[in-house]
């Protein structure tokens, strides 16, 4: 029996093809749309492709008054600047479906950076680190 073509699979495959390969290139596209409205200062932006900043476990009263959103810590920290550097996607992260990078914050010469994942559905922030304090700093922050 020899094996017929059909103009219906093909299609089919095609198409199955075409939304696997934009679903894993899409978290690049995420990754570097937030790196965009960050350096802009579109933080209400960011904030809608943002999943979650992870944070240290709030076991004080300073680290309860930790903003969870951009627009919240720009609130608070208006002087507050923030370069977000998206790594190239591996071949790994495309087929685990991800893109990483570092978003470092510069908030009145005191420095942090945390992970960034990128996935599909948007973009997580890992705790930051306190990378460089400046101690000549006239502003007051409860760290």
């Amino acid at each position: 029996m020899k094996p017929r073509f059909s103009l219906k699979l093909l299609m089919i495959g095609v198409t199955t093809m075409a939304l696997v390969c934009f679903w894993r290139t899409r978290p690049a596209a995420n990754a570097k749309q937030f790196a965009a409205m960050i350096e802009a200062g579109d933080f209400a932006g960011a904030d809608q492709l943002l999943q979650e900043i992870q944070q240290p476990p709030r076991t004080n009263a300073v680290h309860a008054q930790v903003p969870q959103t951009f627009v919240e810590w720009h609130e608070k920290l208006p002087w507050l600047t923030a370069t977000v550097d998206v790594d190239q996607q591996s071949l790994g992260n495309w087929i685990a479906g991800r893109c990483t990078g570092v978003i470092k914050v510069n908030v009145d010469g005191s420095q942090g950076a945390a992970s960034l994942t990128a996935t599909g559905g948007g973009v997580t922030i890992g705790p930051f680190r306190v990378v460089a304090v400046d101690l000549r700093s006239t502003t007051t922050v409860a760290r």
